[in-house]
């Protein structure tokens, strides 16, 4: 029962920082596009 609970919180874990990341690559490419969309 611990053991399982503690995947569960470490899958929530691995889920947060993959939207993060998520985030942060979005939040890049749109900075970028956006600067490529001015010098074109």
């Amino acid at each position: 029962m611990l053991a399982n609970a503690k995947i569960k919180a470490n899958l929530f874990t691995v889920i947060e920082i993959l939207a993060y990341l998520n985030n942060c690559a979005t939040y890049f490419f749109l900075r970028y596009s956006r600067k490529l969309a001015t010098r074109a």
